[in-house]
């Protein structure tokens, strides 16, 4: 039945002025208006929007007596009273109600209705009357998810502990697989990726798969799957992009075990100077000791060519990587090494001070000679240099 606003108000603003249970039954008993608005929860919900707490609880206790005419007998009328009210109503109207709500819980199309209407606390109280019953309900991933949402961690850990072996059969696809991530701890997401392990690949089918979930998963539960998915990774990743975009979200002390799965494809992807410097100045560091090494070993003897590669080279990596490049490459007779200092002094320009002084003085120390560091050396500097430069030349005047 539907009802005009001016009789709603009539009925919140008449009910309003009455103190006590008895004057509302008495009300309820001789108004036809009222006894109708009343008997239906979608217009007692909105009348409830006249009344303070204490008096939606003298309303609801004193309908409560009226049992034929109670409007609270399903979910959906839950849904309707609890619509619209405010927080201290909302409360009120619980305080009443609360004991009925565990047997108005059916299905899951109940659940929904009556906990989206319920705060934190209150969830957790009617969920605590009706768990057992709860677990039989739900059946697919979307109502794990469901269910999960609406409550506290430490009650989802109580529904992931009663329903973790049903888990991996409710997921059918990416989106279960993704959306049953997110309402789970790390340490649960890292459980149910080992019980998918078989399925994984037909899941995350694509790179684009993987990259969907790196910004809604967070840090720890993103490097549980990319884990999980470490024999794959060589597979889904299709450019040196992909990679620093998988080892951007991940926690640094998983990099390592996903680089070394990567580590062959890894050298493959490596086509150019500059992909070589963005891998290792970006990856390598959050990695391990000795990375750094191995990969300019494997690449850079098939990358540095000559003169302009050399230099793209040091603009790009980080001075501390220097003497590592230098010892790689010093085995490799390439043509351009006998003009390596001439080919440092013009490019100073080119080169931060940092970069030129570093390089210079870690060929300068394996044999590149001295004269090029008293060049740059101010008159005095050059002066007090001069007989250093000149025994730095006669001991190693061979070069590289």
């Amino acid at each position: 039945m539907r009802f005009e606003c001016a009789d709603i108000e009539k009925v919140g603003r008449l009910l309003a002025s009455y103190d006590n249970e008895a004057d509302v039954v008495t009300c309820f008993e001789k108004d036809t208006l009222v006894r109708a608005c009343l008997s239906d929860s979608d217009a007692l919900g909105k009348v409830l929007w006249y009344l303070n707490p204490l008096k939606i609880k003298c309303l609801l206790r004193a309908l409560q007596q009226q049992t034929d005419f109670y409007p609270v007998k399903q979910s959906l009328d839950v849904l309707f009273v609890f619509r619209g009210l405010s927080f201290e109503q909302r409360a009120a109207a619980y305080e009443v109600i609360a004991p009925m709500l565990p047997d108005l819980v059916r299905q899951m199309s109940d659940f929904y209705a009556v906990f989206s209407r319920l705060s934190v606390g209150q969830s957790v109280e009617v969920y605590e009357k009706l768990k057992t019953n709860l677990y039989g309900f739900i059946g697919s991933a979307g109502e794990f998810v469901s269910v999960c949402r609406f409550l506290p961690p430490t009650q989802r850990t109580e529904v992931y502990e009663a329903l973790k072996s049903r888990l991996p059969h409710f997921i059918e696809n990416k989106e279960d697989f993704f959306r049953v991530l997110l309402v789970l701890s790390p340490e649960q997401c890292d459980a149910l990726c080992a019980a998918l392990r078989p399925t994984l690949p037909n899941l995350i089918k694509t790179f684009d798969d993987l990259a969907d979930m790196r910004f809604d998963l967070s840090c720890e539960q993103y490097s549980v799957v990319c884990v999980a998915l470490k024999a794959g990774l060589p597979n889904l990743v299709k450019s040196i992009d992909d990679v620093i975009s998988i080892f951007r979200f991940l926690q640094r002390e998983r990099c390592a075990e996903v680089y070394e799965a990567l580590k062959p494809r890894l050298i493959d992807l490596i086509k150019s100077v500059e992909d070589f410097s963005r891998i290792t100045n970006y990856l390598l560091p959050t990695t391990y000791p000795g990375a750094f090494k191995a990969m300019a070993e494997a690449c850079l003897p098939n990358l540095v060519k000559g003169k302009k590669d050399f230099l793209v080279l040091l603009r790009c990596l980080s001075p501390m990587h220097y003497e590592t490049v230098c010892d790689v490459l010093r085995p490799i007779k390439l043509s351009f090494q006998r003009d390596l200092q001439s080919l440092l002094v013009t490019d100073k320009r080119t080169l931060s001070n940092a970069a030129f002084m570093a390089s210079l003085e870690s060929y300068r120390c394996k044999g590149a000679g001295g004269a090029v560091c008293c060049f740059w050396a101010t008159p005095r500097e050059r002066k007090n240099r001069r007989e250093v430069g000149a025994s730095l030349r006669e001991g190693h005047g061979a070069g590289l």
